[in-house]
């Protein structure tokens, strides 16, 4: 099964590089209705597809289209898709529910006005500890799976908190070599990424 994930920009690909270092495909936006399709027919890709969405909110936007693409879909699918916070770390919850309540308002009327016979159903959960917000979408023959994960405030933010450097200097090696191996945000994302990969 091939995973599909959406990340904001260049840094997150160099991120989602360090950790997935094999059977995987780089892909800009405009590239994606090929990949769609694929899925949809259910053809040969590489375990893992990542999208670089230019922005938060063009990512957002992307879940509500791939919903309604995938209606058709004959197998399960799913998707991981990687956010920034952009607010204070110590308010990550809070964030983490505003982006569920967003989810549940989107997706209802996302429901009323593309499926006007059949409307699937769908359900969210937050998970705060590993800073995550689950939608799956109940269609007639499947389910797709979209994991929403929240980088505390920002990856560059991240970054530079341990390479004493400034926000905005923050380079794809920086972002290799930067010691997130105990940060607990950075260790959940790679147990994400393993858990999707085996299910």
């Amino acid at each position: 099964m091939t995973i599909l994930i959406l990340c904001e920009g260049k840094h997150d690909v160099c991120l989602l590089e360090r950790i997935i270092r094999e059977h995987k495909k780089i892909i800009k936006r405009y590239e994606k209705d090929s990949i769609i399709r694929r899925v949809v027919e259910g053809k040969s890709l590489p375990k893992f597809v990542i999208v670089e969405e230019g922005g938060k909110t063009q990512l957002l936007k992307e879940i509500q289209i791939l919903v309604s693409k995938l209606r058709s879909i004959s197998r399960n699918v799913k998707i991981l898709a990687i956010l920034d916070q952009d607010d204070d770390p110590k308010k990550i919850d809070k964030s983490l529910m505003d982006l569920g309540d967003y989810l549940k308002r989107t997706m209802k009327s996302l429901i009323e006005s593309k499926f006007p016979i059949y409307k699937p159903s769908f359900e969210i959960n937050i998970n705060t500890q590993c800073y995550s917000v689950k939608l799956v979408v109940y269609f007639k023959s499947a389910n797709v799976t979209i994991m929403l994960f929240m980088i505390p405030k920002s990856l560059e933010y991240q970054v530079a908190k341990l390479r004493v450097k400034d926000e905005k200097s923050i380079t794809c090696e920086d972002i290799e070599n930067a010691p997130f191996e105990d940060i607990d945000w950075f260790v959940r994302l790679n147990e994400l990424i393993s858990a999707l990969s085996r299910g």
